[in-house]
C-alpha cells in the first residue's frame, strides 16, 4: 500500500527519493516503504503529527535526517482496525509521504550573507522560457514567477492592523488602493531562522498580483536575480505531496547541486487561496475587488 503511493516518474518507476510511512500520532513508526525507517523508530517530525485530528491532512516542507524533503500526510477516519471517534477504541494512525529535495546546508553565522542558489539564465535560447525572480525569507531562498510580480516597493509607509494575526503584517498604497501585507515565513520556510528578526530598513514588499482582482504584498528578507528559465528545467512538484497545499508548485536544480539546495518556485495562486482569510475586505467598490479572492 505504501508504495503504491509513492511518486511515480514517466515511465511509471517509484521515485527512489521518497518514502512512505505509517505512524502513530506520536511519529512511531508502523511500517514504511523501504529501509529508511523501522517499525518503532521515532520520526522528527512527530509534534506536527499530534496535531492532526480524524480525517484531516497537512503538507510541509521539513527538515529529516540531514535533507530537505516535502511532506505530504493524512490521518485515518477509521477504516478496520484503525477506529474513528464513533468506534469504542481509537487507533489513530497517520499516513505520509516524502519527497527529498536537498541536502541542508550547515548553519550560518547570524552577520554573514546567506547566497541565492545559482540558476544559470537561459535567456537568447529558442525554446519556451519563464522570468523567476529570486528573494529570500530567512535563511532560505524562493522563486515566483516575474509576470506576477508588479513591483517591489519599501516597507517605510505600512500601516500595521492590530489584531489580525501572525502572518498579516498590515497594508500599504499601491496605485492609490490599499493591499494587505503578509508575512508569509510560517508556511513556506522548513524552519524557523536566528536572523529572522524584522529589519524594514533591509525589507522590502513583493507586490504580487494573481490576476485583475487580487494584488497582495509578501515580506521579502533580500530580492535575488531573475533568471530566464526554460520551462523544461521546472520540475513540477508530485500531486500526492499535498496537491495545492504545498505553497510550492515548481523546483529548479541549482547549478551546483552537490552544494546549493533547489530554488522552490511558490505559486501565487496558491498563496493567495492560503491568505484569503487574511485579506480583508475594505467596504470601497475597488479596493474591495483589488483583495477579494
Amino acid at each position: 500500500m505504501l508504495r503504491d503511493a509513492l511518486p511515480k516518474d514517466a515511465e511509471g518507476q517509484i521515485d527512489l527519493s521518497s518514502f512512505g510511512v505509517f505512524a502513530t500520532k506520536n511519529g512511531q513508526v508502523l511500517a514504511c516503504s523501504d529501509s529508511l525507517f523501522s517499525p518503532g523508530d521515532k520520526l522528527a517530525i512527530s509534534t506536527t503529527l499530534n496535531n492532526l485530528d480524524p480525517g484531516e491532512e497537512l503538507t510541509n516542507i521539513t527538515p529529516l535526517r540531514g535533507h530537505y524533503y516535502a511532506i505530504g500526510a493524512h490521518a485515518s477516519s477509521g477504516y478496520r482496525e484503525y477506529k474513528s471517534e464513533t468506534d469504542s477504541y481509537k487507533n489513530d494512525v497517520i499516513a505520509l509521504v516524502g519527497k527529498e529535495l536537498c541536502v541542508m546546508t550547515e548553519n550560518r553565522e547570524e552577520t554573514e550573507a546567506l547566497p541565492c542558489p545559482t540558476v544559470h539564465s537561459d535567456r537568447g535560447h529558442a525554446e519556451t522560457t519563464v522570468e523567476i525572480a529570486a528573494f529570500r525569507l530567512g535563511d532560505e531562498w524562493f522563486g515566483i514567477r516575474a509576470n506576477q510580480i508588479l513591483q517591489a516597493i519599501d516597507t517605510k509607509n505600512i500601516t500595521p492592523a492590530p489584531g489580525a494575526g501572525a502572518d498579516r503584517v498590515g497594508y500599504i498604497m499601491y496605485e492609490e488602493l490599499p493591499i494587505p501585507v503578509f508575512d508569509i515565513r510560517n508556511i513556506v520556510c522548513a524552519i524557523r531562522s536566528s536572523t529572522e528578526q524584522m529589519n524594514r530598513k533591509a525589507q522590502q514588499v513583493i507586490v504580487i498580483e494573481k490576476n485583475a482582482n487580487t494584488r497582495f504584498g509578501v515580506m521579502a528578507d533580500a530580492l535575488g536575480e531573475i533568471p530566464e528559465i526554460h520551462m523544461s528545467r521546472m520540475n513540477a512538484l508530485p500531486n500526492a505531496l499535498g496537491g495545492r497545499e504545498l505553497m510550492a508548485d515548481a523546483a529548479i536544480a541549482p547549478d551546483k547541486p552537490g552544494e546549493e539546495c533547489l530554488l522552490l518556485v511558490l505559486s501565487s495562486d496558491r498563496l493567495a487561496q492560503k491568505l484569503a482569510s487574511g485579506m480583508g475586505e475594505p467596504s470601497s467598490g475597488r479596493a474591495q475587488k483589488l483583495i477579494k479572492v
